[in-house]
């Protein structure tokens, strides 16, 4: 019997449910799902049912507080996934070559390369790019894209289908409050979920134990370290530009890491992403962190 003889149809069939679909893999529950689709519980419970009435197999399955998506499921949103990069790309392909109409932009990094690289030139890609309507979402350590149309993160990605580039590297140094000193043994670290971050396992290591005061960005970290008198492991690009801190320059260790930018390879004739992209590299090359290479394609895993 084939799916229309049975009444459940396809995914194709039930195309809108899709986004629901997506929702939930990149929220993980069925209440951020539906926050970010502007609905309710019900509604997506509902459509991820009727999706995996059509699929025959369950598509979700709960592990602890939130939604992992079956194997099955997986392909169907790598599908979709392209599907609505494609959709995406040839929107604003038509907006860009007519002049009109606007191309929103999702720009995922972490809040210490949006402030210290990227919002400093913003101005420019106003100027140059009126029709394009950036968005710039924190995301401390981005695996992939998620909602994002572009991502910059520490670190070469490693799968996803991706068009990425090396855009510069930063050394991480410890750092301590200038003149002052806090209790002994005691430091200033990032949050518990960013342990296995290089610069909170250096940071470990230096100070032999768990921080006094964690923080979930370097920019917090800094205003706690001058809080305490306390030091912490910070990049570079925080660090040199603070007069009242100090690098310790001698046994105290250091660790270096690349700034990656990626997009999806369905993106890479999407003129509103090219433009992103551009700007992006010229942000990087206009600080002493520029370290840009060649584009590479990264293979789906």
């Amino acid at each position: 019997m084939t799916p229309k003889d049975d009444g459940r149809g396809s995914a194709m069939d039930n195309w809108d449910d899709m986004k629901f679909m997506l929702a939930l893999s990149r929220r993980g529950t069925m209440t951020a799902a539906a926050r970010s689709l502007g609905t309710n519980v019900a509604t997506v419970s509902r459509r991820i049912e009727r999706l995996t009435e059509s699929a025959a197999t369950p598509l979700f399955v709960k592990t602890g507080g939130s939604w992992r998506a079956t194997q099955v499921a997986q392909g169907l949103i790598r599908a979709a996934e392209e599907f609505e990069a494609q959709v995406a790309r040839e929107e604003n392909n038509a907006r860009q070559t007519v002049g009109r109409g606007l191309s929103p932009i999702r720009l995922a990094a972490s809040p210490v390369i949006i402030s210290s690289i990227l919002l400093p030139h913003i101005g420019t890609l106003v100027a140059t790019h009126p029709n394009l309507r950036l968005s710039l979402r924190n995301k401390v350590q981005s695996t992939g894209l998620g909602e994002a149309d572009l991502f910059i993160r520490f670190g070469r990605p490693e799968a996803g289908r991706l068009i990425a580039r090396r855009v510069g590297s930063v050394s991480f140094h410890p750092y301590v409050p200038r003149g002052r000193r806090g209790p002994a043994g005691g430091w200033v670290g990032l949050s518990s979920e960013y342990d296995d971050a290089p610069s909170a396992v250096l940071g470990h290591s230096i100070y032999e134990g768990d921080p006094t005061v964690r923080c979930d960005q370097f920019e917090h970290m800094v205003g706690a370290m001058k809080s305490t008198g306390l030091p912490g492991v910070i990049p570079d690009i925080v660090g040199a530009r603070d007069a009242d801190l100090e690098k310790v320059e001698n046994g105290g260790g250091a660790v270096e890491l690349e700034f990656w930018l990626a997009f999806h390879q369905s993106r890479r004739d999407d003129m509103a992403v090219r433009a992103t992209a551009d700007w992006v590299i010229e942000c990087f090359r206009s600080t002493a962190w520029a370290n840009v290479q060649d584009e590479i394609e990264i293979a789906a895993q």
